[in-house]
């Protein structure tokens, strides 16, 4: 319903769409914004006001790729936060963008975040995010909408979950060769206690196929933090962090799905290590359907973190132990994203931040690690990023091979008060990585961050991500 007060923010957001234009317009006469050549990293986004965060990557079969990000429009000040909207913009395999940026998302509410992104091998894409409203009860819940390839949409957003109480959010995506996807997301006091996980399965036309479905077994505390693989088959494995299940605070769990959307497994343990916090999965799978579990983990006595992972066959089999993913480090290493290729090759990449006990924001910068399908690290270590100013967080990557792939995050590289969206392509750099510097899907809510990451990041205020 059109309240006095929905009717007050609607009139507020179309101003602010027009003033947000009318920048654009200026900014480019003056010469702020122009067309950008490609580099060792380059800003995706135009609009250098207010903060960008949130970017989220895919690839088609040729090497071009659509980022999308959370855009903020302005302050709100009555609701006492930003206005945010989604927004994506087209790029050539070069990096060259085919256009300007462009909105996802039509409802004009103050919360649309979180965007997660699949490409089709022909260049058309399905966006996914959280957003406020789309459920008509005031609540969080998960929307999408289908692009071609030249970023036109294919009709209007649409609502994914159909539990609309309480809140609905974090969502990812996955797609199989034919563009059939499935969207999964957490979901609280759905499950009975806390929060839990849900998916749904959809055809390449955005055709609903069946009903949403619980993926958690485990239904006591929080099932939180969803992250979803897919092979070109559409076989499908989802993992999670799941409190109190390993027998000690946070642990990572994993289930597989055939096309169908039919249990291949029960959830499985992916942790070994049980000490501590483990937290913040994120999963690649090859075109076979092995896949990669990755996470934190806060297990060691200094109780810093470090990057793990674990691979696994297609029957959720583990093909190993946990490992972790690079050399030992008093630094903090957290919030890993990987992605891998047809053939099963990966490359995990993550932020990292000397550890401190003072009261100063940490300053993170990116690094990454390949692998080959068994595991094994492929050369060293490297630094992901050129500039090393100011802090570099939320990674994402999308492999094609280990010599094609691009890796996006947010950056306050333009000014010191907003976030920016930056990439950085490798291409034809097998065995050629650049060394790390000195030292080394998603806003991370502070409610949501536990132990003792909680202390390091939270220490003065929060960090955007």
């Amino acid at each position: 319903m059109l309240t006095a007060y929905n009717l007050d923010k609607y009139i507020l957001y179309n101003k602010m769409r027009h003033f947000r234009f009318l920048i654009l317009v200026f900014f480019m006469a003056i010469g702020i914004i122009s067309s950008q050549t490609p580099r060792s990293d380059f800003r995706v986004n135009d609009l250098i006001l207010w903060d960008q965060t949130h970017p989220a990557v895919a690839m088609d079969a040729a090497g071009n790729f659509v980022a999308v990000w959370t855009s903020g429009v302005t302050w709100d000040e009555s609701a006492g936060q930003e206005l945010d909207e989604i927004y994506a913009r087209l790029f050539t395999s070069d990096g060259t963008p085919r256009g300007p940026e462009f909105q996802v998302n039509e409802l004009w509410t103050h919360i649309q975040d979180h965007p997660r992104v699949a490409m089709r091998e022909d260049g058309s894409f399905i966006v996914t995010w959280e957003s406020y409203w789309i459920e008509k009860t005031g609540f969080v819940g998960i929307s999408a909408r289908i692009f071609d390839q030249n970023g036109v949409a294919q009709g209007s957003e649409f609502l994914v979950n159909q539990y609309i109480d309480d809140y609905q959010g974090n969502p990812d995506i996955a797609m199989d060769r034919a563009g059939n996807f499935v969207i999964v997301w957490e979901s609280y006091g759905q499950d009975g206690d806390g929060y839990g996980i849900f998916a749904r399965r959809y055809s390449q036309n955005g055709q609903a196929l069946g009903t949403e479905f619980q993926i958690n077994v485990f239904q006591e505390n929080d099932q939180m933090q969803p992250a979803i693989a897919m092979d070109s088959q559409g076989h499908f494995a989802i993992a999670w962090t799941s409190y109190g299940q390993d027998g000690s605070e946070n642990g990572i769990f994993t289930r597989s799905f055939d096309q169908f959307g039919r249990s291949l497994s029960n959830e499985i343990q992916v942790n070994v290590s049980t000490t501590g916090w483990q937290e913040w999965p994120d999963i690649s799978m090859d075109a076979l359907g092995n896949f990669i579990v990755c996470w934190h983990s806060s297990h060691n006595p200094s109780q810093t973190y470090d990057i793990y992972f674990r691979t696994f066959y297609r029957s959720s089999v583990p093909r190993g132990h946990e490992t972790r993913a690079h050399a030992p480090s008093p630094d903090w290493q957290v919030f890993p994203s990987v992605g891998s290729d047809p053939n099963g090759n990966f490359i995990i990449t993550w932020q990292s931040a000397a550890a401190s006990t003072s009261n100063d924001d940490p300053t993170f910068h990116l690094y990454a690690q390949l692998f080959n399908k068994y595991g094994n690290p492929q050369g060293d270590t490297f630094s992901v990023n050129t500039s090393t100013a100011h802090s570099l967080e939320g990674p994402d990557i999308f492999m094609l091979a280990p010599d094609n792939f691009s890796i996006i995050w947010q950056s306050k590289t333009t000014n010191e008060l907003d976030w920016d969206i930056y990439i950085r392509l490798f291409k034809n750099q097998a065995g050629s990585f650049s060394k790390p510097g000195k030292t080394l899907k998603k806003k991370y809510e502070k409610s949501k961050i536990h132990g003792p990451l909680r202390r390091f990041l939270f220490s003065s205020h929060s960090h955007s991500l």
